[in-house]
């Protein structure tokens, strides 16, 4: 890996601990540090005896550093690291990646960068990293075509965060269009298998809890910062009605009629969204063929079912935009075209300024429901908007029919 890089980034953590040190606090880690505790100092099962909002694997992931630490500072270093070695783990494979399929590599370790610059503290403060990393892991072994394998991780990252789930659904497409049947048996039986097997001690434990976590994030409300929230803020600041701001499930959500029905639906709402663009493409592919490699039409997919889920979603934190910045340097590749590339690339320099914006300054602002907070969360809503037609353009273009001569 580029020294250069690693120096970079090890600048941009040693900022980020001044950071946590000196203005934000460690809030979120310590929440894991009890949530791990819990389970290993007071012998408690998650779910069961305690509330544990994540997928059963993101404890390891918590276990890992209270392993490795004596109380709650020395918790708090150790997961800080720990998450920054996953950093370079995944800069390390989406490098390998991007070199195979001949794009340079150093623009890729550039654009993975950008992911520590914009997300900054979140990347090592949340642990949305682990997931991501697995996921960019699951995209190496299958460009290698160690398919199992691939789908082993990715449902291994399904079970971190819910996230990687979607992505399962891109990887069987080449399969699909070949119509090898066995094969998609296969690789599904393999990735239900991981799923059951880390859910095991948790069904022997209470059935009744094991999949607790997915109704914790079901009875959530619609927080400020998602694409349908700020756009109603917004509006209700030009014509005030009954909006109003709470706290609830660990963010800071919208109450009122509408934003009450959209939290209400959009999870089926985005569930649809992702079956409609997937039946689309595949009605598109049966008819046309696929115009790309396996590989460059899973990673395209992954990306735009992803912008496409986020917005549709019911919670957008900032740490939403690792996922992004993750896959980003995939859709950048020598092989799509250089206007579309351009365009993208532009499009998501403005969303990661306003998201930082946010982040770093004009949350607080956005919470309370005031005007600098409102207008900045709507610009980076309005970019991903934008980022998330471009990814599907771009996917669709794999399907699009093959030009006829004359």
């Amino acid at each position: 890996m580029n020294r250069i890089f690693i120096a970079v980034s090890a600048v941009i953590l040693l900022l980020s601990i001044v950071y946590i040190e000196v203005e934000r606090g460690w809030s979120d880690v310590l929440h894991y540090y009890v949530n791990i505790s819990e389970l290993v100092d007071g012998r408690q099962m998650p779910y069961r005896d305690y509330p544990f909002e994540y997928p059963p694997l993101a404890l390891l992931f918590m276990l890992v550093p209270k392993i490795f630490s004596v109380s709650e500072e020395t918790f708090c270093y150790s997961y800080l690291f720990f998450a920054f070695a996953f950093f370079l783990i995944g800069a390390h494979f989406i490098s390998k990646i991007t070199n195979e399929m001949g794009s340079p590599r150093n623009r890729t370790l550039v654009l993975y960068m950008l992911m520590f610059v914009f997300a900054n503290v979140f990347v090592v403060f949340r642990y949305d990293i682990f997931a991501a990393v697995l996921v960019i892991i699951s995209l190496w072994c299958y460009k290698k075509e160690k398919y199992g394998l691939a789908f082993a991780i990715m449902a291994a990252g399904a079970m971190t965060k819910l996230y990687p789930a979607l992505f399962l659904l891109p990887m069987l497409v080449p399969f699909l269009y070949r119509k090898q049947w066995m094969y998609i048996a296969k690789y599904t039986l393999i990735s239900v298998a991981v799923c059951l097997l880390a859910e095991v001690p948790f069904l022997i434990s209470d059935p009744g809890t094991a999949f607790a976590y997915m109704q914790y994030h079901s009875d959530r409300g619609l927080q400020v910062e998602s694409v349908f929230a700020g756009f109603i803020i917004l509006f209700n600041m030009i014509s005030p009605g009954d909006i109003t701001a709470v706290d609830g499930y660990g963010s800071r959500n919208i109450l009122g009629w509408l934003p009450d029905l959209l939290a209400a639906h959009l999870t089926e709402i985005a569930a649809l969204s992702i079956l409609l663009l997937m039946a689309v493409f595949l009605i598109r592919m049966k008819r046309n063929g696929l115009r790309a490699d396996d590989f460059t039409v899973v990673s395209t997919l992954c990306f735009a079912l992803l912008m496409t889920f986020i917005l549709f979603s019911k919670v957008y934190s900032l740490q939403y935009i690792i996922w992004i910045m993750s896959l980003f340097p995939l859709v950048m590749l020598d092989s799509v075209d250089k206007k579309i590339r351009t365009e993208m690339l532009i499009i998501f320099i403005l969303f990661a300024i306003f998201s930082t914006a946010n982040g770093l300054a004009l949350y607080f602002d956005l919470s309370d429901l005031n005007i600098r907070g409102t207008v900045n969360i709507c610009l980076r809503n309005i970019m991903h908007i934008l980022l998330t037609v471009e990814a599907v353009r771009l996917a669709m273009r794999f399907t699009a029919p093959k030009p006829t001569g004359k």
